[in-house]
Formats: C-alpha cells, sequence, structure tokens
C-alpha cells in the first residue's frame, strides 16, 4: 500500500502543478496544460480538451491554389473524405481509399485480372523493350492508381477481353520487324544470357550457343509469335551466339531476328544477364544492337541493317469485329483464321482472305454509311469522323486526359485517351460508362461531391468548380486574391486543371463536400498582451463636395461625405457584414472626414481577430479628379497589428458540426468579441467565478496529494 501510495504521489507531483484542474477536463489524458490554462495536445489529438482525434493528412486532391501553378497542399483526409472527429478515422469519397483518403482505388482489385499500380510504380515496371520515362516527384505519382492489366486483359477494371491481334491481309508493301544483335565476346566466354521480350524471359542459354538453341530459347515464351532466328555468318548455323574471328575485331557472326508473327513497330528485344538482371559493364561492352534501320557489321562484312516493321497490328486484323466481353473475332464474310502471314490458319484472327473480296465491309451498306471505300485492291474504310472498326458500324467516345497511362516524356503523362482510361466505351451510343466518383462526357472530371438526391453537388450548400475555378477564387485573409492554375496549357504539372474539380462552400458551411456546419470563431478570452488591429489613414479635401468609399475584405461602403463625422463614417463600415463593431477617430483638431490640413482616420477593430487586411479606399470620379487626396495606395496604414487568435470556438468549447453551436468548457460562454459577454456564440468570454467552478476536480487532485503525503509521512519515508 505504502509503494502504491509512493507511486501515486509521485505522479500526481508531476500533474497537479501544471495541470491544477484550470485545464478543462484535464486535457482528458492526451495532452498537458501549458499557458493560462490551455491544453498542448499530444500528437494525433486536437481540440480545446483534446478530445479530438486527428485524422491523417496527405496532399490535397482538389484544393485552393495558394500561388499562381501552387497547388494540392497537405489536408486533412486529403480533401475527400470527412473525419471522424471519435476515432480519427476518414471516411473516404468514392473512388478513394488509404487511412488519409490518399489513394485512387483500382475499381474491384482489378477483378483478379491485374494488378493495382501508383503512377510511379505503373511507369517503374513498365515493358523495357519500349521507351521508358519515370514519374517521380509529381503531386500524384503515388495518389493516383490504376490497373496494369494481365496479357488478354483492357479496361479500367481490366473487364475487358482483348482480341488477337494481326495483319490486314489486303494491304500490300509491308514488312516485317527485323532486330540485330552482335556480341563480340569469345565463345568460351561463362557469361550467361536470357531474352526479354515484352516482359517474358526465356531460359538461359550461353555464349556458345547455337542458333537452334537460341530458337528453342525464344519458340517457349509467350509472348510472341513465330520468331525466326538467323546467324549470319560465314560459317552459317554452325557459328555460337558470340564468336570473335579476330582477337582485336568484331564477331563473325550477326544475330537476326525476325518477327514473323508479331506485326507492327515492336519493343526492342532485350538481352540480360543469366540472372536476368542488367548486363554487368564489362559484357555490355560486347553487345551490339541495331534495330529501326539501324545497322550492325560483322567482321570482314558489309553492313547488315535492321527493319522496323510496317505491318499493321490491328484487333480481329481490321477484318472482323471485336466482341471485348469473349475477346473473340466474328470475322466480316470472306475472312477467316489465319497463320499470321495471310494465309489460312489456327490463330483466330480474321487474317485470311478465304474468298475473292470485291467489297468493303459494313453493315447493310459498305463501311456502314460511316465511311469511304477504298475500293480494288485493299477494300478498306476510312471511317467517319465518330466512327471506328474496320466497317465504321461502331461509335467512338469522347477522350480526355487520362487518369493513369505511361509517361511520354520524364515526369510527363495523363495524355488524351478515350472515357480517359476511367471508362467503358458503349459501341453503339459512343457514350462512356465511367468508373464511380468520374464524370464529363469523358470521364475526364472527377465528380464533385455530396450529390444530393436532386442532383445539387456539394451538399447543396456550395459551388463546385475545377481546379483552375478554384484558383481564380483564391483569397488571401479574407481579400480576393485570383491565381491561375493550368494557365499553360501543356504543363505536366498542372495537367489537372480542369480534371480536379472540389467545392467552394457557402457561408456557415464546411468540409471537403459542404455537409458539415462551421462553428463561430474567437480569441482565447485567457490569453494576455494581445492586440486589437489599428489601421490609419489621412484625406485632404480640395475642392466641392465629394465623397468616397471605404471597401475591407471584398465589402464596399456607401458612398461617405467629405464632411462625415466619425459617428458617420463608423456607421458606415458597420454595416459591412466583414465588421462587427470598430471605433473611428479623427485627429484632435478635425471633425469631419476630410480638411484641407488633412484629417488622420483611425480605425480601431474590436470584433475582428488576428492580423488583418488593410481598409482601402474605392477610387471615384471626386477623387481622381482632384477634390480628395487619398493616400497612393489607396490603402490604409497599419498603426497597430492584431494579435488575438482566430481560434474554432475560441479553444474554450468544441464545435457541434451538425448544429454549427460551440459547446462551451464550463466557466466560458458567448462573447461579444471582445472579451465581454454576447450572442456570437464563440465561447469567447470568461464568466465570473469559473475558476472557483472548475476548480472541482483540481480540488480532487489535491486532496488525493495531501493524503498520500500524510501516508508517506507516518510512515517516516518522507
Amino acid at each position: 500500500m505504502l509503494a502504491i501510495s509512493a507511486a501515486l504521489l509521485l505522479g500526481l507531483a508531476s500533474v497537479a502543478p501544471g495541470v491544477q484542474a484550470h485545464c478543462p477536463r484535464f486535457c482528458n489524458g492526451h495532452g498537458r496544460c501549458v499557458g493560462v490554462n490551455r491544453c498542448q495536445c499530444f500528437s494525433k489529438w486536437g481540440g480545446g480538451d483534446c478530445s479530438i482525434r486527428l485524422c491523417p493528412a496527405a496532399e490535397s486532391w482538389n484544393d485552393i491554389a495558394t500561388a499562381d501553378d501552387t497547388a494540392h497542399a497537405r489536408a486533412t483526409c486529403s480533401d475527400r473524405g470527412i473525419c471522424i472527429e471519435e476515432s480519427g478515422v476518414c471516411e473516404c469519397n468514392e473512388p478513394f481509399e488509404g487511412t488519409g483518403c490518399q489513394r485512387m482505388k483500382c475499381p474491384d482489385d482489378c477483378g483478379g485480372r491485374g494488378r493495382c499500380r501508383s503512377m510511379t510504380t505503373l511507369n517503374k515496371f513498365r515493358d523495357a523493350g519500349l521507351a521508358t520515362f519515370a514519374y517521380t516527384g509529381r503531386w500524384d505519382a503515388e495518389k493516383i492508381h490504376g490497373c496494369e492489366c494481365d496479357s488478354g486483359f483492357a479496361g479500367f477494371a481490366c473487364q475487358q477481353r482483348v482480341c488477337p491481334i494481326g495483319d490486314d491481309p489486303m494491304t500490300q508493301g509491308q514488312v516485317d520487324e527485323v532486330q540485330l544483335f552482335r556480341c563480340d565476346m569469345d565463345s568460351t566466354s561463362d557469361q550467361k544470357f536470357v531474352l526479354r521480350f515484352r516482359k517474358a524471359t526465356t531460359r538461359a542459354f550461353g555464349a556458345s550457343a547455337t542458333e537452334a538453341e537460341v530458337q528453342k530459347a525464344l519458340d517457349a515464351l509467350p509472348t510472341t509469335d513465330n520468331v525466326q532466328v538467323k546467324f549470319l555468318s560465314a560459317l552459317g548455323s554452325t557459328t555460337s551466339f558470340c564468336f570473335r574471328a579476330s582477337v582485336n575485331g568484331p564477331s563473325d557472326n550477326v544475330v537476326q531476328f525476325t518477327f514473323q508473327g508479331d506485326p507492327g513497330d515492336l519493343p526492342r528485344l532485350l538481352l540480360l544477364d543469366g540472372s536476368g538482371a542488367e548486363l554487368p559493364a564489362s559484357a555490355a561492352a560486347s553487345i551490339h544492337t541495331a534495330v529501326d534501320g539501324e545497322s550492325l557489321t560483322r567482321h570482314g562484312g558489309s553492313a547488315i541493317v535492321s527493319v522496323k516493321g510496317t505491318k499493321e497490328a490491328l484487333p480481329c486484323s481490321g477484318r472482323g469485329h471485336c466482341d471485348e466481353g469473349s475477346g473473340a473475332c466474328q470475322c466480316y464474310t470472306g475472312f477467316a483464321s489465319s497463320d499470321g502471314r495471310g494465309a489460312s490458319g489456327s490463330r483466330p484472327d480474321c487474317g485470311f482472305a478465304a474468298m475473292p473480296i470485291t467489297s468493303c465491309p459494313g453493315k447493310s451498306i459498305e463501311c456502314s454509311g460511316h465511311g469511304k471505300c477504298s475500293g480494288h485492291p485493299e477494300y478498306g474504310c476510312t471511317c467517319d469522323r465518330g466512327w471506328t472498326g474496320g466497317d465504321c458500324a461502331d461509335r467512338l467516345c469522347p477522350t480526355g486526359r487520362a487518369w493513369m497511362d505511361l509517361a511520354y516524356t520524364a515526369n510527363a503523362a495523363h495524355a488524351q485517351a478515350e472515357c480517359s482510361n476511367r471508362g467503358i466505351c458503349d459501341r453503339e451510343t459512343g457514350k462512356c460508362n465511367c468508373q464511380a466518383g468520374f464524370t464529363g462526357e469523358g470521364c475526364e472530371k472527377l465528380a464533385c461531391p455530396g450529390t444530393t438526391a436532386d442532383g445539387r453537388t456539394c451538399s447543396g450548400h456550395g459551388t463546385c468548380h475545377s481546379m483552375e475555378g478554384l484558383a481564380q477564387l483564391a483569397r488571401t485573409n479574407g481579400v480576393s486574391t485570383p491565381f491561375t492554375y493550368g494557365q499553360d496549357r501543356n504543363s505536366p504539372a498542372t495537367w489537372d486543371f480542369r480534371s480536379s474539380q472540389g467545392c467552394i462552400c457557402f457561408d456557415g458551411w464546411e468540409g471537403f463536400d459542404c455537409s458539415l456546419r462551421a462553428c463561430p470563431t474567437g480569441d482565447d478570452p485567457t490569453t494576455s498582451d494581445q492586440f486589437d488591429e489599428v489601421q490609419s489613414l489621412v484625406c485632404s479635401h480640395v475642392s466641392g463636395a465629394p465623397a468616397f468609399s471605404l471597401r475591407f475584405r471584398d465589402e464596399t461602403t456607401s458612398p461617405i461625405a467629405a464632411t462625415a463625422s466619425a459617428a458617420e463614417v463608423k456607421a458606415a463600415l458597420e454595416q459591412l457584414d466583414a465588421i462587427g463593431t470598430l471605433a473611428v477617430s479623427f485627429g484632435p483638431t478635425a471633425s469631419q472626414a476630410c480638411s484641407s490640413a488633412g484629417t488622420t482616420i483611425t480605425f480601431s477593430f474590436q470584433t475582428e481577430n488576428g492580423d488583418l487586411p488593410p481598409i482601402e479606399v474605392v477610387e471615384s470620379d471626386s477623387i481622381s479628379n482632384g477634390d480628395l487626396v487619398m493616400p497612393a495606395l489607396l490603402k490604409a496604414t497599419e498603426v497597430t497589428k492584431g494579435t488575438t487568435e482566430v481560434l474554432e470556438c475560441s479553444a474554450r468549447g468544441l464545435c457541434n458540426r451538425v448544429t454549427g453551436n460551440c459547446e462551451c468548457f464550463l466557466g466560458f460562454g458567448s462573447s461579444d468579441g471582445s472579451g465581454g459577454p454576447g450572442d456570437r456564440g464563440d465561447c469567447g468570454y470568461r464568466e465570473p467565478y469559473s475558476p472557483q467552478r472548475i476548480d472541482t476536480a483540481g480540488k480532487l487532485a489535491r486532496d488525493e496529494m495531501a493524503h498520500a503525503w500524510g501516508e508517506a509521512n507516518q510512515h517516516g519515508e518522507y
């Protein structure tokens, strides 16, 4: 018992001197009492009594720019979720997820037919045989996620089947892709190699591998079809993959890969270390490649030229309709499965003309009435705008900046894509069926949150704007300060200027979807050594009977006569919604707002807290004509900087976000904005005798501490 009392004694000794029961609710055990009875909350806790769980924050999906092209600052729940203050958990808006709503969802987890990737990861693991570009450092690099579909699948959720790709059998004069390698190592080298094409890798082979061995390794790849391997050496097929006839010269052998079953301009075939990693530098120096018309020269021979593939790579060879539900081609009349080279075969690609072709395909009429037929000998359709398919029977859907795609250069992505890669095109109607959370004809916009039953956005308590529009509505300290966002339409950094959308809430509402009531703000009445804002300006009267107006936080007074009294100037300013009460005074000898000697008008704010923007003079004909002389910048000068706080419920209560009312802590009530009692509902008034009323818990703590001291002394411990 003595040990328990001593421990309690030490605990109270460390807590009681700081808390003394004046901090609201002892900071609920989630903070410590500092200064004048103010709770300093521990990490992840907030509120005047540290009872509120804070939610995670991350870069905002849509916010108001703070400078030209500067946005996406960190925000609670990423500005796409409601923070549940009892648990500190974000309830995210569709299509977002993560502890801070920081990730865009992959719908249905890609249906088990693909992998969910961030923009950074998608580009990091793209096919290395294509041009590769990093996408890092952009605001969306780790936020936007999408599906990288398995082979044979497509669509934003990998819900579509890919039909066989083939060459149009009716076109002529096209060539296969030919890529070249030359290995200048000796055939006795212990270096092992693998070939990789479209992310699939062969089994390993050595420097001494024969033509047949390389062919066998390549034939086993699932991503190629009928690639012919040929060693171009004077020694013929007996030469090894690496062969150097001269100690200092190039290899006698150039290895030629002809892609006979893969039409089009193809990715590079990669030669890697036997482990699948990049070749070590010493080995890489001995490997030479040629693609797209480049050439290689073997020892003692002439140059051998690579060839860029020019055959079409079309779904169903452009001679059938692709059923994206099954991935099967429905061939047009006269066409059937091919061997990949225009003859009859087992590839269900419609790449074989099974009978003489004398007309273009089409539903009812050639090109379905939505295109022009080329006639003999190709009989191909050139579709009208808005139509596609080999018979021009399918509608195209609107395009938009892709939400998820491969970068086209370093840190630049989001090229135009049908349905913005977040929807499926209905080929009969030409309309996009968008993923939940996206909108626009081409799914190009992030839907504004808070859609009501009658179709209003922002819960009916605000207006929806694009990032470009939000920037134009920026305000600094209550004053309109419009910025630009995405003015350079080609800037990769602000690609989302029209894509991302967010809410501007009406007065009295807040939250990313304007669904929460905002509570009054005020100055903490327990803090001291703070000052109200004081400003002044000088008005000189030259001639006539001119008038002027004053503006504060974008609100303008009615005209004020040059002869107006201080009471009249005060009354005009207090008519503004932006001002509660203030004191207006003139210089000691002045009786009117403007005088020939110049009247100094002093504005002492009483209910507006913090550092305030200057009162402005609204320019008018009477001023510009020289009847009045005002400050050169037409702004008041700051005499005393306002240092009072602007705190929700004055940090002396908690906000009820359903009603918008402050629930004040014991001993505090509604103020007049100046520390006295009033109707602001801000908990900014310290009620009389509140220390005694609040100190009940403190008395219990001191009694417990005294009891602990007594027991300790009784046992002779202290």
